[in-house]
Parts: C-alpha cells; sequence; structure tokens
C-alpha cells in the first residue's frame, strides 16, 4: 500500500442507497422472524442481531447521505476532487456565499 494515498474504499452515493436497501431488509427479517420465537430461542438471537445490525445500517448511511459524506466517483472507479467535477455537477460558491 501507498502510505501517501488514502488507502479507504470510496463510498457513492449508490453504495449508501444499496445499504439503506439492505438494512431496511435485515429490519423487515427481524420483525418477520417474531412469528416464529415460540419455536426456538436462536430466532430469537437473530431476530435481535437482524434487526439491531439493519438499524444501524440505515441511520448510519442515511446520515451520510444527508450530510454529504460521499465521495464523488467517475466510470473507472477514481475518487474525483469536487473542484475537478464538471461544471453542471458542482455547486462553485464565492467568498459571500452567493452562487457563481
Amino acid at each position: 500500500m501507498n502510505p501517501g494515498k488514502d488507502s479507504r474504499r470510496p463510498t457513492s452515493q449508490m453504495n449508501l442507497l444499496v445499504r439503506i436497501l439492505l438494512g431496511s431488509y435485515l429490519v423487515y427479517l427481524a420483525f418477520d422472524l417474531h412469528r416464529n420465537l415460540s419455536q426456538s430461542p436462536v430466532y430469537l438471537i437473530a431476530m435481535v442481531v437482524f434487526g439491531l445490525v439493519g438499524a444501524v445500517l440505515v441511520v448510519w448511511s442515511i446520515r451520510r447521505l444527508l450530510r454529504g459524506e460521499f465521495d464523488y466517483l467517475d466510470s473507472q472507479g477514481n475518487i474525483i476532487v469536487p473542484d475537478e467535477l464538471p461544471e453542471e455537477e458542482a455547486d462553485f460558491q464565492d467568498e459571500e456565499g452567493v452562487s457563481e
């Protein structure tokens, strides 16, 4: 690994949306397991784990999406710095906060 480069994996808006969908599905599975609770305690453990992991995944991903904490990627998957975005995708502002 190159110590000078950012070694984290890029997170795009699509990645966050997929995480929201997967987390929602885990929460759905947790509620669906509720009717099998009387059969085995394993269902209770699975219900709690699926519910917690799904809820954390959904909340964390929505928070990152709303805060804009994601990377812009080009067609090859490389991270684009916002200053390098094409003009129609970037929202540039001057020092007074007025859009150019």
